[in-house]
């Protein structure tokens, strides 16, 4: 098993994908930093997220200041000079070689097919670049496209808990792993993303 590249969640990425490109929310123009943060504020977004409170713009610039000191991660996923959604990588764990994985798409993107090139982007993320060997997620028991595009990636819907709180109660935890990724997953849905772009 290699060692995660824990320096990585600080970096920017080129990814398989040209043009698309992985901006660290530390490298971020502040128009780049306040666009992120009004496309997580949509209310198409937002109510897909587990905090589902608006975030201020001072909230957010504060929480930026502090990446540095923490092993966790947040990319802006771009082309060209476009953002087209977010990535993040949280709570490292290092027995497991783990993150807690998250995504959301501009709101021009929903339904747009544009949901599994994020995750493709997620993946190559955290299983090639930070050669971690499991990410977990949170997705709304209610979101049937989140369900329906992590089932493709080859998650596993877990019965345990990693947040027992009474808000979570609406979410399931699931699990993608870099084993089935590069022996499975990687080529089948590299062949569907080339239909959606």
């Amino acid at each position: 098993m290699s060692e995660v590249d824990l320096l990585g969640l600080k970096k920017d990425f080129n990814l398989q994908l040209e043009p698309y490109k992985l901006i660290n929310y530390l490298n971020l123009s502040i128009e780049d930093s306040l666009k992120i943060l009004e496309i997580r504020n949509h209310p198409s977004i937002r109510m897909r997220m587990a905090n589902q409170a608006i975030i201020s713009e001072e909230s957010h610039i504060d929480f930026i200041s502090k990446l540095l000191e923490k092993n966790i991660g947040y990319w802006v996923l771009k082309i060209n000079e476009e953002i087209l959604g977010s990535i993040s990588m949280v709570e490292y764990n290092e027995f497991e070689a783990s993150f807690i994985g998250g995504n959301f798409i501009a709101p021009e993107k929903i339904g747009s097919g544009f949901g599994a090139v994020i995750n493709y982007c997620m993946h190559l993320l955290a299983f090639e670049k930070l050669k971690c060997q499991k990410i977990k997620a949170f997705v709304r028991k209610d979101n049937v496209n989140a369900i329906r595009i992590n089932t493709l990636y080859g998650a596993v819907f877990l019965e345990e808990s990693i947040r027992n709180d009474e808000a979570n109660n609406d979410y399931k935890l699931i699990e993608f792993s870099s084993e089935v990724w590069f022996n499975k997953i990687k080529e089948k849905t590299s062949k569907i993303i080339r239909h959606v772009l």
